[in-house]
């Protein structure tokens, strides 16, 4: 069984109903401290499917939890900053120079599309793939592609003689 929370009933815990197959109601709980993650799958024993040839003996029912977050933004920066206070502390990474900075955007499936119908023989990088020896990213730049159409090519081309 999928069941959606909100950011809130993930973080400090709810009380919900659930209807059985055999149209009985639970109550599930999840108490306030104990996190439910995005994707957690947790289980009620003895409500779950029964068993083959012995109807009285159950097996467990799962729920996996989806998270809802709330859209983008949704509070006022002054109470992100209140929000930040009741959190754990963020990771700051400190980078000596030698990193450069980049702009992380919304990832955009119909680009991915796209860009797979001009190019049908690229299925991507391997797994673990790094980029190459002076390569700028270990990511594919689409913005080629779109500087690149309707040219043919990126080497050399012959000379005449």
């Amino acid at each position: 069984m999928d069941m959606e929370i909100n950011i809130t009933e993930s973080l400090i815990g709810f009380k919900k109903t659930i209807k059985t197959l055999d149209k009985r109601v639970l109550l599930i709980e999840s108490a306030p401290g104990k996190v439910v993650p995005h994707n957690a799958l947790r289980a009620i024993t003895g409500e779950g499917m029964p068993q083959h040839r012995n109807p009285f003996n159950k097996g467990e029912l799962l729920i996996k939890f989806t998270v809802v977050f709330p859209p983008q933004n949704y509070l006022p920066e002054r109470k992100l900053k209140l929000l930040e206070k009741s959190l754990p502390k963020r990771v700051d990474v400190m980078h000596s120079g030698i990193a450069e900075e980049v702009e992380l955007v919304d990832y955009d499936e119909s680009r991915r599309r796209q860009r797979q119908h001009r190019h049908p023989h690229f299925h991507g990088y391997p797994p673990g793939f790094r980029g190459y020896p002076g390569f700028h990213s270990a990511h594919y730049d689409d913005s080629e592609d779109d500087e690149m159409d309707g040219m043919h090519g990126h080497g050399p081309s012959c000379s005449q003689q």
